[in-house]
């Protein structure tokens, strides 16, 4: 899986390896420095020097001929992962200004319109490291063009399913919307995505997977997060239905780590990715950036729907400054750390105006003029847009070159997880702090629990405008508990990034890609100036950091 919104600017660097060294091909001009511990000794006794002479990374920088221009076959597998990647970010946002209109229609709670979001994002985020291994056993072609099968099956069964408790209304469109994108990766996958065939039968591939760790990881996880959502506001706290999932949960992550460190044969969860300060440090920062990023993204559309009475379309609008200002500045500093060699400096500035911005959120009220929350949402989109190329960039230069295709996908694991815990974790702050002041208020709380199919009911005509002025402040304060608590997670965070050192992004990568023989490729005479016969070849998508 990749991450949805990644925004660096790869270039493809391929070399062969011959033997131990790496020799340009012939007729080719590279210039290869090359700093490299030796990387035969075995597993742990690698993660031991790591940590020990803090040597932190193999170094590999290479200038290839300058007439070289990507094959077609190479575009192509650059727009099926930017079309997949879309698909996976637009199923995983577009919902959020719908999200109180289809509760309201469904006659949920506010708890579970928050697990429309969340459960979506967790089914995500826990499946994301199971394929990933998977696709190591398996093939990533076939499990691509699966989870691509089972994505449009979805998207034609919710809702219809939908439609047999409600009357149809537009917002079921947002599922239908990803149908266009389905069918490019439907279309372009077996194409595209030629590698290099598994050999081994299915009893063997059956045999490696690692059963016993993802039932684990997946049901200790949804666990943990059930006691969170509703604890305080369907289930107070010291009932045994929060007590419970909540402890089988956190059990269940602890036992889950044992088995990956000492008991799995194939591990899905990599002990050598953390193999030091740094990389527990940029991991930390990669979830608690989906955590800040999608939390925050829901409820400022539950602060725009509900407080400022806007429009389902006026909320998604409103959103926008923070969305214009993100995407543009990831691709600018994805540029600059190329460049530079250098991404600590968008990391910690990253932090620095994303905490600052979200913690300017909290002084959003019923009152508050577009020229004070725009330039806000501006700062906000403005810090994570450095964050998310700075992020990507440290656990890609801090991964080992034999673990860098498992840091992409911890990358992107990481992320979701954290998204998932945001609108979660997010919804049970927002709940129980909304509690407190409609107590002072003297009205129920199960307001609280009803938040979203309540707005409606706070808005029409005839209402006691005593009673709507204060359900709108326990909103606001409900929002404002929420914020905060996405501000301090944001400076944690923060201080965690001072602990990452440098490392260089330009190293070696073995690949499973077959460039040379594939359908769409490059003549011979458009071949790159580094390339040769599939044995031993490796490609990289790499940046400078």
């Amino acid at each position: 899986m990749f991450p949805p919104t990644s925004s660096s600017s790869p270039v493809f660097i391929l070399q062969r390896k011959m033997g131990s060294k790496l020799e340009p091909m012939e007729h080719s001009a590279p210039i290869v420095e090359m700093e490299n511990r030796s990387s035969n000794n075995s597993h742990n006794s690698s993660i031991k020097d790591n940590e020990n002479a803090d040597v932190e990374n193999a170094r590999v920088s290479a200038v290839v001929a300058p007439n070289w221009k990507p094959s077609t076959h190479e575009f192509l597998i650059m727009l099926s992962l930017a079309v997949i990647s879309l698909m996976v970010s637009l199923d995983a946002s577009i919902i959020i200004t719908s999200l109180t209109q289809m509760t309201s229609e469904l006659g949920g709670t506010a708890t579970e319109g928050f697990w429309i979001g969340t459960s979506y994002l967790l089914a995500n985020a826990v499946f994301m490291p199971v394929i990933a291994s998977l696709s190591d056993i398996f093939g990533r072609p076939q499990l691509t063009f699966h989870s691509q099968a089972a994505w449009a099956i979805g998207s034609l069964l919710g809702p219809v399913l939908g439609g047999a408790f409600a009357k149809n209304t537009a917002w079921r469109w947002v599922f239908y919307l990803m149908f266009p994108f389905c069918f490019v990766g439907f279309a372009t996958i077996p194409f595209v995505l030629t590698l290099k065939p598994k050999t081994e039968t299915l009893g063997t591939k059956l045999k490696r997977v690692d059963w016993t760790g993802y039932a684990l990881f997946i049901s200790s996880m949804t666990s943990f997060l059930i006691a969170i959502s509703w604890g305080g506001v369907q289930q107070p706290w010291d009932s045994w239905r929060t007590i419970v999932p909540l402890v089988l949960g956190v059990f269940g992550l602890i036992l889950t780590g044992f088995w990956e460190l000492y008991r799995a044969k194939e591990p899905f969860l990599r002990r050598s990715l953390f193999y030091c300060p740094s990389a527990f440090a940029a991991y930390l920062g990669t979830f608690i950036q989906g955590l800040m990023m999608f939390g925050c993204l829901y409820y400022a559309a539950l602060y725009f729907i509900a407080v400022r009475h806007t429009s389902f379309l006026e909320a998604g609008v409103d959103m926008l400054p923070q969305a214009l200002a993100l995407v543009p500045i990831s691709i600018i500093v994805g540029g600059l750390i190329t460049r530079a060699n250098r991404f600590r400096w968008a990391v910690w500035s990253g932090w620095l105006i994303a905490t600052i911005g979200t913690g300017l959120l909290v002084i959003w009220g019923a009152n508050t003029p577009p020229t004070a929350w725009i330039p806000i949402m501006i700062t906000v989109g403005i810090g994570h847009g450095l964050i998310l190329s700075a992020q990507n960039f440290a656990t890609q230069a801090i991964a080992l070159p034999r673990d860098e295709a498992s840091a992409a996908a911890m990358y992107a694991f990481l992320r979701s997880l954290g998204s998932a815990m945001g609108v979660g974790i997010g919804g049970s702050v927002f709940q129980n702090t909304m509690a407190v002041k409609l107590k002072q208020y003297g009205l129920p709380a199960t307001i609280a629990k009803n938040a979203e199919s309540y707005i409606s009911v706070m808005w029409k005509d005839g209402i006691d405008p005593v009673v709507r002025t204060q359900s709108i402040d326990a909103y606001v304060f409900g929002i404002r508990g929420t914020f905060a608590f996405f501000c301090g997670m944001g400076g944690l965070a923060g201080i965690a990034s001072l602990f990452i050192k440098h490392f260089d992004m330009n190293k070696e990568l073995a690949s499973d890609h077959k460039l040379g023989q594939m359908r769409g490729s490059r003549s011979p005479k458009q071949q790159h100036p580094l390339q040769g016969s599939d044995e031993g070849k490796s490609i990289k998508p790499s940046t400078r950091n």
